[in-house]
């Protein structure tokens, strides 16, 4: 029997140091050889996947943008490490709209094997029979979901949502969740992961030519909407005299910041954000996906590395009537509260050193810039108070992590 090509970390032994970056007062070992194997599931499109006949299986099929798809890749990663099964991904209903492997290494703490959900792989699980929820018997290479507005989510026909009771042990050999949605914790599966060499690579290259010394903000204004007009004039007076890395979604919003902040405060970018009308980034047809993921992770990187990161809340509200906040900055916030964790991310560029300048500023600007923070903590104050519940759960997961290592 062909043996299971499941994605397994290689001897922590095995690792060399070929050089040392310098990001934002911690130190990146950046290693001559990969902390897993180099793919997932190999030669296996067309079949030949053999499972064992003890082996259970998560499939998970992630929707929705960046910190969407970690959320639901954490949920099932968690229910594989408690159940001992093996978590199948299938990245390409999310917005990475990448195979998992050409995207990430699983570092060895991952805690179970990761194999690619492909063709030869669904097959494989279609032939076992035994799946959860059971109206995808059969069906897992073939079936199809919809947006369903009565229950909010993708559903597999009329409010037939896919997924299963994650707080006991399933029966079936293969459960399935697939779904989009966010929240806080979406930062906890990279401290896993690492990215692949060649998109690490590009990654750190983008980085050192920003430099090491400027400061971040994160606006989002496609499918939701931010009054960044009024933002920007609230937070300009912080940025005096400092350099300013814009990241949004939107090319009005790159547009307008070049021009709004000028000559006080030097904008920079990690590139121009396309024109899309209107249309979100993460569920456009019309992006290279491999481009459009390291663009994401190079301003998710960028922005956890920043001196100082703001961003405001949106005009959107939840069901619950609270003003929602972009996943994305909270995905950064999980970063900055852990620089482990992008240390990990990047842990496999085999490119140089970050080097950053500290220039001090005048006594009257730094008087200046700190009555403006302490403004925008009062009228920004719902991004503060959700800003600390992000730090606060990722850095106590870090410490429950280190303490049962």
């Amino acid at each position: 029997m062909q043996a299971t090509p499941y994605l397994q970390a290689a001897p922590s032994g095995s690792l060399g140091i070929a050089a040392t970056l310098d990001i934002r007062r911690w130190t990146i070992h950046v290693l001559e050889r990969v902390t897993a194997t180099e793919s997932i599931a190999p030669d296996d499109e067309a079949g030949g996947f053999s499972p064992g006949p003890s082996d259970r299986f998560v499939l998970v099929r992630p929707h929705g943008g960046l910190n969407d798809t970690l959320v639901q890749l954490e949920r099932c990663r968690r229910y594989a490490v408690a159940y001992g099964r093996i978590l199948a991904v299938d990245l390409a209903r999310s917005g990475i709209r990448m195979p998992f492997g050409s995207v990430f290494r699983v570092r060895p703490q991952f805690g179970c094997p990761v194999v690619e959900a492909n063709p030869g792989v669904l097959a494989a699980l279609d032939a076992m029979n035994s799946v959860e929820p059971a109206m995808l018997q059969g069906v897992l290479a073939s079936y199809d979901v919809a947006w369903d507005p009565v229950v909010g989510q993708v559903a597999y026909g009329e409010g037939r949502v896919i997924s299963f009771d994650m707080t006991v042990d399933n029966a079936a050999r293969c459960v399935v969740h697939e779904r989009f949605g966010g929240g806080m914790r979406g930062a906890l599966p990279l401290r896993d992961l690492a990215l692949t060499p060649q998109i690490a690579g590009e990654v750190v290259a983008r980085l050192a030519r920003l430099g090491s010394d400027y400061d971040a903000l994160h606006v989002r204004y496609t499918d939701y909407h931010t009054d960044f007009q009024r933002f920007f004039a609230r937070v300009k007076p912080i940025f005096a005299g400092r350099r300013l890395l814009v990241c949004t979604d939107s090319a009005e919003v790159q547009r307008y910041a070049r021009e709004f902040f000028a000559p006080d405060v030097e904008v920079i970018t990690n590139g121009n954000v396309p024109d899309l009308g209107g249309e979100a980034l993460h569920v456009s047809s019309r992006l290279d996906p491999y481009r459009a993921v390291v663009d994401q992770f190079c301003d998710l990187i960028a922005m956890a590395r920043a001196r100082r990161f703001l961003f405001p809340v949106m005009n959107d509200r939840t069901p619950a009537g609270r003003r929602r906040i972009s996943g994305f900055a909270l995905l950064v916030e999980g970063l900055r509260a852990l620089p482990e964790i992008t240390e990990g991310l990047v842990s496999l560029a085999p490119n140089g050193e970050l080097v950053r300048m500290l220039p001090r500023p005048s006594l009257a600007r730094r008087v200046r810039r700190l009555s403006a923070e302490l403004a925008d903590f009062v009228w920004n104050n719902p991004v503060y108070l959700r800003r600390w519940r992000v730090r606060r759960l990722v850095r106590d997961w870090g410490k429950s992590t280190a303490a049962g290592s």
